[in-house]
């Protein structure tokens, strides 16, 4: 399992990690957002849907609901002490 993870964490894009985010059920407006803060971050790597997901059972709600509060602005704190980082 470890190969399969390191070559997802290397060889994702901006444009997979949105569909990801749209098979989700998050808006398009929505999920650019996430994953250019994702890009921005660092946590890119980790996959859009894992961030929202993270988000998602921080705050208790749906991961439509998790990012779009992301897209807001909101929850980063929560998902970067989720992977291990903080700022």
């Amino acid at each position: 399992m470890e190969p399969l993870l390191e070559l997802a964490k290397t060889h994702t894009t901006p444009s997979i990690e949105r569909s990801v985010l749209a098979r989700m059920g998050v808006p398009s407006y929505h999920a650019a957002t996430v994953v250019r803060e994702c890009v921005g971050r660092g946590l890119l790597g980790h996959g859009a849907g894992h961030v929202v997901m993270r988000a998602a059972r921080a705050a208790g709600c749906s991961a439509r609901d998790a990012a779009s509060m992301l897209a807001s602005g909101h929850l980063w704190d929560e998902v970067e002490r989720a992977f291990g980082r903080e700022h």
